[in-house]
């Protein structure tokens, strides 16, 4: 029989989702997503730590935007 009134502490919610990167700055609330084509999604969730990948890989890009 399933809980009908869990609690959830603000200690268990900080562990909920622990970062796979050493990166500090802060994340936004809300998550970005696309769909792939099928090839390269089958390359990426072969990855370790796939999130921490995508993550430096898109701020990398991003970051070239923004250079002249």
């Amino acid at each position: 029989m399933p809980n009908p009134r869990p609690i959830q502490t603000e200690e268990f919610k900080k562990k909920r989702f622990q970062r796979q990167d050493e990166t500090t700055e802060p994340l936004a609330d809300k998550a970005l997503s696309v769909r792939l084509p099928l090839s390269v999604d089958a390359k990426i969730r072969n990855l370790p730590k796939r999130g921490a990948w995508l993550r430096k890989v898109i701020s990398e890009a991003a970051a070239q935007l923004e250079e002249p």
